[in-house]
C-alpha cells in the first residue's frame, strides 16, 4: 500500500493537480482521495484502472502490490530461481550516453482490455485452443488474470507465447534479471536510467535446464537503447546465458532485426512472425535455448 500512495501522490503533484480536481476527474470524493493518498483506505481496482488512465501511469497502480512483494514462488521456480543465481557472472555495467531512449511503442500506451482476446483471429484456431486451455488451467484466478493481462505488448506473437509458457507449467512472477545473470543493462525504458526493480516474467524448468522469460525488457547498450521482444537467462552446470528472441515479418525484416541482436551482443533467435502460431515454435525456442547451455 505504500507504494501505491507514493506513487498516486507523486504523480498528482507532477501534474499540478489537487485532489479535488482529480476526485472529480476519475469519479471519487475528495475525502475518500485524501485517505487514499494518506494510506488509510485500500484503492479498489475500479478506481486504480481510472487513476491510471487520468494520471497516464499504465498498470502502475494495479500491479503495485504484485511488483512490491511477488506471489509465493512454487518449488520449481525456488530451484529454478537457485540455480539461475548460482551460475550468475559479474556483470559488466554499459556507460551511459547523452542521448535519451526514444521508445514509442504499443505496450508504454494505456490499455486495460484482455491482451489474450482475439488472438484466433491472427493466430487460427490453435490459437484459440492455446486459451482456452490456459483458463481452463487456471480457472477463476482473478489475481493471475490481472497480472498476465497487464504485460504490455508490442505484437501477438508476445501474447502466443506468454500462453504457451504458461501452460507448460511457469510460474509468472516478479523476476529480477540481474539477480538471475542476466548479462545486459536493464533500464527504465523512459529514462535511461539503471532498472533493479521487478520485470514480471516466467519461471520454469525444461529438459533439466532452468530458464528464466521476460518479454519487452529496455536495455541500454554502448551505442543506443534497444527492447528485446524477449529475453531469457538460461542456466545448466553453474553457467547462465544470457539470450533473446526477436520477431520479424512486414514491418521488421530479418536484416533490420539482425543489426539489432548484433547491437545487443547476445545470442538470438529470429523468428518469423508466420512461424509463431505452429504449436511447434515454442519447443523450437525452447531446445535453442538448450543447447547454448550444452
Amino acid at each position: 500500500m505504500d507504494k501505491v500512495v507514493q506513487i498516486l501522490r507523486t504523480r498528482r503533484l507532477e501534474l499540478e493537480l489537487t485532489q479535488k480536481l482529480l476526485a472529480h476527474d476519475v469519479g471519487c470524493s475528495q475525502p475518500y482521495l485524501s485517505q487514499v493518498e494518506r494510506g488509510r483506505r485500500p484503492l479498489s481496482e475500479k478506481m486504480a484502472l481510472r487513476l491510471e488512465e487520468r494520471l497516464e501511469i499504465p498498470g502502475l497502480l494495479t500491479t503495485a502490490p504484485f511488483l512490491k512483494g511477488r506471489p509465493r514462488l512454487t518449488d520449481c521456480s525456488k530451484k529454478t530461481t537457485r540455480i539461475l543465481s548460482s551460475g550468475a557472472e559479474p556483470l559488466v555495467a554499459t556507460p551511459p550516453f547523452d542521448r535519451p531512449p526514444i521508445f514509442h511503442q504499443l505496450h508504454q500506451k494505456w490499455g486495460v482490455e484482455d491482451r489474450l482476446a482475439g488472438m484466433g483471429r491472427f493466430f487460427g484456431e490453435d490459437a484459440d485452443r492455446l486459451v482456452e486451455k490456459l483458463e481452463e488451467k487456471k480457472g477463476p484466478d482473478q489475481r493471475y488474470w490481472r497480472n498476465l493481462n497487464s504485460l504490455r505488448y508490442d505484437s501477438w506473437p508476445e501474447r502466443w507465447f506468454t500462453a504457451a509458457f504458461a501452460l507448460l507449467g511457469a510460474q509468472l512472477t516478479g523476476i529480477r534479471p540481474a539477480k538471475l545473470g542476466c548479462s545486459l543493462t536493464i533500464v527504465n525504458g523512459k529514462t535511461g536510467e539503471e532498472f533493479k526493480g521487478c520485470h514480471r516474467g516466467f519461471l520454469f524448468e525444461y529438459k533439466g535446464v532452468s530458464i528464466a522469460w521476460v518479454p519487452q525488457v529496455a536495455i541500454r547498450t554502448e551505442k543506443m537503447y534497444r527492447c528485446p521482444d524477449n529475453v531469457l537467462m538460461i542456466s545448466r552446470g553453474g553457467r547462465t546465458v544470457t539470450a533473446a528472441v526477436e520477431y520479424y515479418g512486414p514491418h521488421h525484416t530479418l536484416s533490420r532485426m539482425i543489426d539489432r541482436g548484433l547491437e545487443m551482443g547476445i545470442p538470438v533467435n529470429y523468428m518469423a512472425v508466420d512461424f509463431v502460431g505452429m504449436e511447434r515454435a515454442i519447443f523450437d525456442i525452447l531446445d535453442w535455448a538448450v543447447e547454448l547451455v550444452a
